[in-house]
């Protein structure tokens, strides 16, 4: 036996130890990049060359270029197979039906119906900002062999409930809803929420296992602060700019892992993921740029929207590790997490 497959307590290797770190320091830094930009957006630092282009990169692969990111899965012979023989209709029929309702609506309707539309979309898209939060918190307990407990559980899906009311003030258009004259009412709401999630999150601590120093530990306090921008920072894009690239970002460090251990060849697979990262995210940016001054604009707005869409359906069926052929898929991409069967531990 090497000294890197020393095996330590846990039955974890030297090796599987440094995957699991290298894993979760990349999502630390995806998570907390775009806090980068409070600094960047000073006064003093803004006007600098290069801030604004920097802004834009980041922005484009953490909003719409993830967005493409995901769409590497129909390059995967296996995973489009289970596509087509389990889902045909969620992955194959549906979408371009998404697609054509999204540009008719934005044509047909009137800014009321755009309205009641986005925000609708602002919720759904918060919620699956969520999921993905939940899934790096089970990870981060797999890694560690302690499941979530229902205070850390309950703690999550209230930041959701306050990403929700945050964001709504903020980037929906409820003004143009039967919402208008609610806004501060509906912020101090998410800011109540706010508060029971952190109260939640510390019962959790109650339990010693879930305070000790750890990735696991580590990813709970990032996650619990994850939609905080929403309610400490005045500028609104950057508020919104830092948990929606933090999103993003934390993405593309999946597909990274999903990439490595492809089907295919590396050198494929990682072509495949830039083609649909950059050629799939920037025709959404494209479709959102046009505007909303002709039926044009508003029809490939539309139809952008029936595309971010399509990516929460893609995602919430191909990352649900509770039905037994996406667990064994992600388990052979991520063996490092999943792969030993660990029981939970209170220690």
């Amino acid at each position: 036996m090497t000294p890197k497959e020393t095996t330590g307590a846990m039955g974890d290797t030297d090796s599987s130890i440094h995957e699991r770190n290298r894993f979760f320091a990349l999502l630390t830094v995806a998570t907390l990049m775009p806090c980068a930009f409070f600094i960047l957006r000073a006064p003093q630092v803004e006007s600098l060359w290069g801030t604004a282009e920097i802004t834009a990169i980041v922005l484009f692969f953490g909003a719409n270029g993830h967005v493409g990111a995901s769409f590497f899965f129909y390059l995967e012979p296996g995973i489009r197979r289970f596509m087509i023989d389990e889902g045909r209709g969620r992955f194959l029929l549906l979408p371009p039906i998404l697609i054509g309702l999204g540009a008719l609506t934005f044509v047909a309707g009137g800014h009321t119906v755009r309205a009641y539309v986005i925000c609708a979309f602002w919720i759904w898209q918060i919620h699956h900002f969520t999921r993905q939060n939940h899934g790096i918190l089970a990870f981060a307990s797999r890694s560690e062999g302690i499941e979530p407990s229902l205070a850390e559980r309950t703690a999550l899906a209230l930041t959701n409930v306050a990403g929700i009311l945050g964001a709504f003030t903020i980037i929906a258009p409820y003004r143009a809803t039967v919402m208008v004259g609610w806004g501060w009412q509906i912020h101090a709401v998410g800011v109540c929420v706010y508060a029971a999630a952190v109260l939640a999150w510390l019962i959790s601590l109650s339990d010693p296992a879930r305070r000790r120093p750890g990735w696991r530990s580590w990813i709970m306090l990032l996650l619990i602060l994850f939609y905080l921008p929403l309610y400490v920072v005045k500028d609104a894009f950057l508020a919104v700019f830092i948990f929606l690239t933090a999103h993003g970002l934390q993405y593309l460090v999946f597909m990274g892992y999903v990439v490595r251990r492809s089907e295919v060849r590396l050198r494929n697979a990682v072509i495949g993921l830039a083609v649909t990262t950059i050629g799939v995210g920037y025709a959404v940016y494209v479709m959102q740029s046009v505007g909303l001054k002709s039926a044009h604009g508003r029809g490939l707005l539309g139809a952008a929207f029936g595309v971010i869409v399509w990516h929460f359906l893609l995602d919430a069926r191909i990352w649900r590790l509770s039905e037994p052929f996406q667990r064994r898929t992600m388990t052979e991409r991520f063996d490092f997490l999943l792969a030993r069967d660990r029981s939970a531990t209170t220690r």
